[in-house]
């Protein structure tokens, strides 16, 4: 599992009124990317920051698991659902999405530990639709 950021326009669309105004296309996110054994996919668990007070119930309600990950300053938050496709509908390809990878002091590809990794799977377990 490695972690990566891309930008929102390849995961995600805006419906909604209040979505498209809030919807900020060039604006990145962190993401643990790993492909699933049984399905062979692409699966991509996104992370978001958890110093906000909303965020902070969402850990007390089991909704968010708060994480360190390797080379990022501050804790995550897991959150409960994965994404097998991008925005447009086709399956997660890191290349065509622009994935970066969030790189060590010695520029190579931030992997997280088997562990921790089975931590993050375990817990977002329900496909994001």
């Amino acid at each position: 599992m490695k972690l990566v950021t891309i930008k929102n326009k390849f995961i995600f669309k805006p419906i909604s009124e209040a979505q498209k105004n809030k919807y900020k296309p060039e604006q990145a996110h962190i993401y643990a990317a790993y492909k699933d054994k049984k399905s062979k996919q692409t699966r991509l668990i996104q992370m978001t920051h958890v110093i906000e007070p909303r965020k902070q119930a969402d850990i007390k309600k089991g909704n968010l698991l708060m994480v360190k990950l390797p080379n990022v300053d501050m804790p995550s938050g897991v959150k409960r659902e994965y994404f097998v496709k991008d925005a447009k509908g086709a399956l997660i390809d890191l290349k065509k999405m622009e994935a970066k990878n969030i790189e060590t002091k010695s520029g190579k590809a931030t992997y997280v530990s088997k562990s921790l990794a089975n931590k993050i799977t375990d817990f977002a377990k329900k496909e994001r639709q």
